[in-house]
């Protein structure tokens, strides 16, 4: 596809409900889809434009996240859902070959979301699968995380500098509403 980064509408249309792939080979990466993992019946040209080397998310929630792991972020050009299932194929780098990329996105609440794994090959190439598109992490591993392993809570609060306990506030503050509730209840029966 060259520098063409848009899945026409009417060639997924085509594929839709058929056990046929269609690969888009774009400038460095690769997106598969297969048309029974086409399910939208709106279906319109999506841009599957990638940037593999995005710096989107803040970077404290990416520490919260990946400790110490690397950690890859890649951007999409489209935004929402695709209306299918498709792999993404890049080069993450030969460094990583042997281990695992983790696949989170960044949801609008600020959290990280594990969607799936991939093995890195012994060329650097990882594949993993999107729905929507959104801006994700890649978190490099020596092991594969699983849904009933992740930690989807990394959402890298604003850091104040105050360790306050704020809950002791609060109730503190709403015994001494109820005690001055009650003296002025116990002073209006005195006088």
């Amino acid at each position: 596809m060259s520098d063409a980064t848009v899945a026409p509408k009417d060639v997924l249309e085509a594929a839709k409900g058929k056990d046929v792939d269609i690969v888009l080979d774009m400038n460095g990466y690769k997106w598969t889809i297969n048309g029974n993992n086409i399910q939208a019946d709106n279906l319109k040209d999506i841009n599957l434009a990638v940037d593999t080397d995005s710096d989107a998310i803040p970077d404290d929630v990416i520490s919260e996240l990946a400790g110490n792991n690397p950690v890859k972020q890649i951007s999409l050009a489209y935004s929402g859902d695709f209306g299918f299932k498709a792999s993404l194929t890049y080069n993450i780098g030969s460094e990583y070959a042997g281990k695992y990329g983790n696949l989170y996105y960044y949801d609008s609440t600020g959290r990280m979301i594990f969607q799936n794994a991939g093995a890195i090959d012994a060329d650097g190439n990882i594949s993993l699968n999107f729905s929507h598109a959104s801006e994700y992490a890649v978190v490099i591993a020596d092991y594969a995380v699983t849904t009933d392993n992740a930690d989807n809570t990394a959402t890298g609060g604003i850091a104040t500098g105050d360790s306050t306990p704020i809950a002791l506030y609060a109730v503190l503050c709403v015994m001494a509403i109820a005690l001055a509730g009650i003296a002025a209840v116990t002073r209006k029966k005195n006088v």
